[in-house]
């Protein structure tokens, strides 16, 4: 006898979008067992209706039947109507029907005689299902046989009784957080999700393993033949795949503006994107036509909607910047006081909503995103002042300031160094320090270094953070890969490094610098070195940027005229009666100056929907128990380095953190709320 279950799907709608009352999701859900044959057992079909709306996700209901000895399901198969809109998947979840979570009033999609009468039935299926499984097991229990050591366990007729030939009481639970497109868009592709239980590549059940393979086909863009799909990439695809930088020049416009490819050649051999196949231009077949509108990224991993609203459209390669300076260090200021006038094409390029990268309120609301620092009847821009200006509005003519910025690297050179002293075993944090003198080995220090500069805040912080990340990486990868041996089963965890070294960094494959991966530790300790580049070091050197540089002339983005030198033969007679004006002509102009503020300000400010580490439990961790424990551990730590961070800028004998016209160090707090705020670290995967 199979056992009836209901189906939960949560779906997620754009802002202001409905979706008709009428609308459906069909499921297929899968064993992880095959059947006696080996083969894969027969998908359980069900059809999902809207069965009820909140302000923010429809739920859909299906009711399926699951026979005996089906096993466990692990896997679901889900489909659009054809000509449909794309659906935001947010969760699948099963249960069983006499837990389902209908309640009497809530089957909003369903006209009323129908609703009604389903109703009614769930409710009366849900009491009487208790008292007739209870009979049926007394009843099983009259005829069952005492079982023989070394006997098979039968059933009232005889039949086998084992793990899979029963059906799985347990809830289960899909943890999509994906788009679904119409089936008429990708009709050779099925959309599969797995549960979020966590198996290890040679632990997945043997039910799974086609699905498996078929999925991470299609994220390749693998065609049934073995070949990789090279059409170009469509809006709506999921496709991963490497290409170079091939689109950073328009010789079709002018043959001036042909640039060289980067990456995939031994004079550049790095860096690489993702592939977008676009068509190659007509004077330079080795390029790519660049697009007017948005460069193409895998489905999922485009901003969300309130995320996109923070970001100018693009503006088209047409608009030119004028060249305009700036008339006095008054106009400067206004610029972040009272606004001032810039030129109409760089007020198209600037004119787009950024209320969300101003304020920072608790619930903000994706609706409300709209323009503030645009006056609408005029080409009339204002910049919220810096944190750094705000402190002190000289601050930029201090030597420590420029030199402090200076060191952070925007000078070529300082690039052309990073890339030929760059190695992966020295962005962890720790060997970081000490390649760079600034801390050396010491067992009796905290955190076994010491430092070179005591009051050195990102360190301090830093390493708290390290910490923090070392542990709960140890106790997750300890959990699955338990000795040597599990690494080195691991035959995708191995690919999985092999392309981060061979595609990922052509240009350093054959250099030193990189961990072998055959043990526990050495998986950690690279785990842990990526972690942190894409959340600590990142956000110490990307979210403080328009606090000390949105003020330009504290670090401006271009010199457009030769300095004057320190020959007093050699100075020219303009500077020595106007010097006003000479450095205000080498200083950007209004258009240029205006956009990179607001470039850095979109840089430096976080999204309403910004996820930060330690603040939200990934679904698989929260169902295994001791990854759950982790997990709590590792918040717990980042709550504490907030509270340690605070208390370093209340002390005034780290002047380094505090005192007159100092920005409090922030940075590495881990929570923020939206908007430019100086701290907050979430994690990025574009480091």
């Amino acid at each position: 006898m199979g056992v009836s279950k209901i189906a939960n799907v949560d779906v997620i709608p754009k802002i202001n979008e409905e979706f008709p009352s009428d609308d459906t999701l069909f499921l297929k859900f899968a064993s992880s067992d095959l059947d006696s044959d080996g083969k894969e057992k027969a998908l359980i079909e069900g059809v999902a209706t809207i069965h009820k709306k909140s302000d923010q996700k429809y739920n859909y209901v299906a009711k399926i039947e699951v026979p005996e000895g089906f096993g466990e399901i692990g896997a679901v198969i889900v489909e659009l109507k054809e000509n449909s809109t794309e659906r935001f998947i947010d969760t699948i979840s099963i249960k069983n029907l006499g837990g389902s979570t209908i309640e009497p009033g809530e089957t909003d999609g369903l006209p009323g005689m129908i609703r009604r009468i389903y109703t009614y039935l769930v409710v009366l299926f849900a009491i009487v299902r208790p008292v007739f499984e209870s009979v049926m097991r007394c009843i099983k229990s009259l005829f069952r046989v005492p079982p023989q050591q070394g006997s098979t366990t039968t059933g009232a007729l005889g039949s086998p009784l084992n793990a899979n030939c029963s059906t799985s009481q347990t809830p289960v639970t899909f943890s999509c957080s994906s788009w679904i497109q119409p089936k008429n868009l990708i009709p050779d592709q099925r959309r599969i999700f797995f549960s979020t239980k966590s198996y290890l590549p040679g632990e997945t059940p043997a039910g799974l393993l086609k699905l498996r393979k078929e999925d991470l086909t299609n994220l390749r863009g693998e065609k049934a033949d073995g070949t990789t799909d090279k059409n170009e990439r469509k809006a709506f695809e999921r496709i991963y795949d490497y290409d170079v930088y091939n689109d950073l020049g328009d010789p079709d416009v002018d043959r001036k503006w042909k640039r060289p490819v980067l990456g995939g050649s031994d004079k550049y051999p790095y860096p690489r994107r993702c592939r977008t196949g676009r068509p190659h231009t007509t004077l330079d077949p080795s390029s790519e036509k660049r697009v007017e509108g948005n460069i193409y990224v895998p489905r999922d991993e485009e901003f969300s909607e309130v995320k996109q609203k923070m970001f100018p459209p693009n503006a088209g390669k047409k608009n030119k910047l004028e060249t305009n300076p700036f008339p006095n260090f008054t106009e400067v200021d206004l610029m972040f006081r009272d606004g001032i006038e810039i030129p109409p094409s760089a007020h198209h390029i600037l004119k787009f909503n950024i209320n969300a990268t101003l304020n920072s309120s608790d619930q903000p609301s994706p609706l409300s995103v709209q323009p503030d620092i645009i006056q609408s009847d005029s080409t009339k821009i204002k910049f919220p002042p810096p944190e750094a200006l705000k402190r002190d509005k000289f601050l930029w003519l201090s030597d420590g300031e420029f030199a402090r910025q200076t060191l952070a690297g925007l000078n070529p050179y300082c690039i052309q160094l990073v890339k030929r002293e760059w190695q992966f075993d020295s962005q962890a944090l720790p060997e970081d320090l000490i390649r760079r003198g600034m801390a050396e080995r010491d067992e009796k220090a905290p955190h076994g270094l010491k430092l070179a500069i005591k009051d050195y805040p990102f360190a301090n912080d830093g390493l708290i953070l390290w910490e923090a990340l070392v542990e709960w990486m140890t106790e997750y990868v300890n959990h699955y890969y338990p000795d040597d041996k599990a690494i080195k089963n691991d035959k995708e965890l191995e690919a999985w490094w092999n392309e981060i070294q061979e595609k990922g960094h052509p240009d350093k494959k054959n250099e030193a610098g990189w961990p072998t991966l055959e043990t526990p530790n050495d998986l950690i300790q690279i785990v842990s070195t990526i972690a942190w580049v894409g959340c600590g070091h990142h956000s110490a050197v990307n979210f403080i940027q328009y606090a000390h540089a949105g003020y330009f002339p504290s670090r401006p983005s271009i010199a457009r005229t030769n300095m004057p030198t320190e020959d007093f033969d050699q100075i020219p007679e303009e500077f020595i009666n106007n010097p006003e004006s000479v450095i205000l002509e080498a200083f950007p102009s209004i258009a240029q100056a205006s956009t990179v503020a607001q470039t850095m300000l979109i840089l430096s400010a976080h999204s309403p929907d910004e996820e930060y580490i330690g603040k939200k439990i990934e679904p698989a961790w929260a169902e295994d128990p001791t990854i759950a424990r982790a997990f709590e551990k590792f918040k717990m730590r980042l709550n504490k380095l907030e509270k340690t961070i605070d208390k370093r800028n209340e002390n005034s004998e780290l002047k380094n953190r505090r005192g007159a016209g100092l920005v409090p160090y922030e940075v590495l707090k881990p929570t923020s709320d939206h908007g430019v705020t100086g701290k907050g670290v979430p994690y990025s995967v574009s480091t």
